[in-house]
């Protein structure tokens, strides 16, 4: 019998980005568990097309039990207080809308950091981790490599993410009960994630580290295609603004692009 796995999901409406995510992540990682899907979808995105319940529809065609939530304004940090706050297993996955899972995760994979009860979640490679890595030990003159009883290294992370992965779900409770609906979520973890800790050990985040990315960020494009820039990082609430300077042929070149790359990953990963 599979073992039950519930996945929180902060979404907008993006029919076909969601179906996307949806496909590639059921087939490398969430077949593996009896998940149950817990999606808040806030009203924003291509609302001329969509509405937040076909979303909730379309997680259905690949959860038997979805919980959803269809607020009336956007607030990413409301959707994520409000996601965590329904789990129910010790250990969740977060993911948001607009992602792609390139290859097969096994469970073990993920799973096994959380022997050490120190470690409160893990997420996957978005980008090149050498890079990141040289980047932590220079500017905060940090050793942040460790390794598990598997020979595999990891990268302790400094501060939190909401990149797809998996999280304790009594310490998500905690850092939701603190957060603060008006500001980013993610630039807010930081201080939540060591503010709220039990013991004297420090909490522990983790990235696999590889050289190999295994997520492709979708939603940057989509946004891109959109004319549409996402503010965040002044500690304020994340938005989305139109860009301007949109002249037809910089609108077509970007429609292309988009349904170009829209192509391949469906043929490549889906």
């Amino acid at each position: 019998m599979k073992p039950p796995l519930d996945v929180t999901m902060t979404a907008t409406v993006r029919a076909d980005i969601l179906r996307m995510t949806l496909r590639s992540f059921h087939k490398n990682f969430l077949h593996n568990f009896t998940a149950r899907m817990i999606i808040n979808v806030d009203p924003v995105g291509d609302t001329e097309n969509n509405a937040p319940i076909d979303m909730v529809n379309i997680c259905r065609e690949y959860f038997s039990e979805v919980v959803y939530r269809t607020p009336d304004t956007p607030s990413f940090a409301a959707a994520v207080q409000w996601c965590w706050r329904q789990v129910e297993t010790e250990v969740f996955f977060h993911l948001e809308d607009d992602w792609i899972l390139r290859r097969p995760v096994a469970p073990a994979e993920m799973l096994r950091v959380f022997d050490d009860p120190n470690v409160m979640g893990i997420t996957l490679n978005k980008w090149n981790k050498k890079r990141l890595l040289m980047w932590i030990e220079k500017e905060l003159q940090l050793n942040p490599k460790t390794h598990d009883d598997q020979g595999n290294i990891y990268l302790r992370m400094p501060i939190p993410a909401l990149n797809p992965g998996l999280l304790r779900r009594d310490y998500a409770n905690r850092c939701s009960e603190h957060m603060s609906i008006e500001k980013d979520p993610e630039g807010q973890l930081g201080d939540l994630w060591r503010r709220v800790a039990t013991n004297s050990a420090p909490p522990v985040f983790l990235w696999r580290f590889s050289n190999e990315v295994v997520l492709i960020d979708i939603g940057n494009r989509w946004r891109k295609w959109r004319f549409i820039h996402k503010r965040w990082g002044d500690g304020s609430a994340t938005t989305w603004g139109t860009l301007g300077n949109r002249t037809r042929f910089r609108a077509a070149s970007r429609a292309v692009r988009w349904h170009a790359s829209k192509w391949y990953w469906r043929a490549r990963y889906l």
